[in-house]
């Protein structure tokens, strides 16, 4: 599919910090070379260096590109992983088995998610498939956007994704990162889901996820910010809205600390010049 876009390279532009008078600057973009249509980064130490690495999933080679930090701001290229056939949407990283290691979820257009259990060098073992229910298995998309947290408070990494069909599906992990699907913990929304954040937002010590979705039909321009609040139990409360609008464009939300904020647009990540840079 697009065989003349299969050989050439996406660069992956990131803002490196600049040490200078004012904290706000920011050196100029570094591009690193990547498999084609970067489409979502995750960053986390996965060689055990100390130094923070990053992984990318690219859409239309099926692959991810995994750089390991130096730990001065700049990166290498150790390996790229195929990961079949269907085009991968987005990424989360976490230690999903308890083995000290960070591992990775990757979801799919028109396929299940899948985990890479990490090795702990940088390197990952054979996808492990993680099972959609109906109506959600090979429908086409699902998982635009996942996360990983502890919904339920068991000191084990949980996964929220968005699904085709007008809805948040809850895997809680059973502790050995296999996983459930919740159908008590799924949530259901009034349109799709453009994306999510987590974060105890009325500070209980119990994780919420908000998120932005349209209003479920095709036509409307009217898009909102929803939040449900978590009961700790990886359930969750019914979405209240915060915030609705006309003309939204839905791009992205964030979480930090117990704030909220609306980014519109989050990212660009088909860019005409083929780089992926930060909203």
């Amino acid at each position: 599919m697009h065989s003349t876009f299969r050989t050439l390279f996406f660069s992956l532009s990131f803002l490196l910090f600049a040490v200078r008078a004012f904290p706000q600057n920011f050196a100029p973009p570094v591009n690193y070379p990547t498999d084609t249509f970067p489409r979502a980064v995750v960053q986390g130490d996965f060689d055990h260096d100390g130094n923070l690495d990053l992984i990318v999933v690219n859409e239309q080679s099926n692959t991810l590109d995994v750089f390991l930090g130096h730990g001065d701001g700049t990166f290498s290229r150790a390996s790229t992983i195929s990961l079949g056939p269907n085009a991968p949407f987005a990424l989360a990283a976490a230690d999903f088995d308890g083995d000290g290691n960070l591992d990775l979820v990757v979801t799919f257009d028109l396929s299940d998610p899948q985990i890479l259990f990490g090795n702990g060098d940088g390197t990952f073992r054979s996808p492990v498939t993680i099972p959609l229910p109906s109506p959600f298995h090979g429908v086409q998309g699902n998982g635009f956007r996942i996360v990983a947290a502890d919904f339920n408070g068991d000191g084990h990494p949980d996964i929220a994704l968005t699904g085709s069909v007008l809805g948040i599906l809850i895997f809680l992990n059973n502790g050995d990162g296999t996983f459930s699907f919740s159908t008590q913990g799924s949530i259901n929304t009034p349109g799709g889901v453009g994306d999510l954040a987590v974060g105890d937002f009325n500070n209980d010590g119990h994780l919420d996820i908000a998120f932005a979705a349209n209003d479920g039909t095709v036509t409307s321009t009217s898009a909102s910010i929803l939040l449900s609040l978590g009961n700790g139990d990886g359930t969750f409360q019914p979405p209240i809205t915060l915030t609705t609008a006309q003309g939204l464009t839905i791009g992205g939300i964030a979480a930090v600390g117990p704030d909220l904020y609306q980014r519109i647009p989050h990212f660009s990540w088909r860019s005409p010049s083929g780089s992926i840079t930060a909203g």
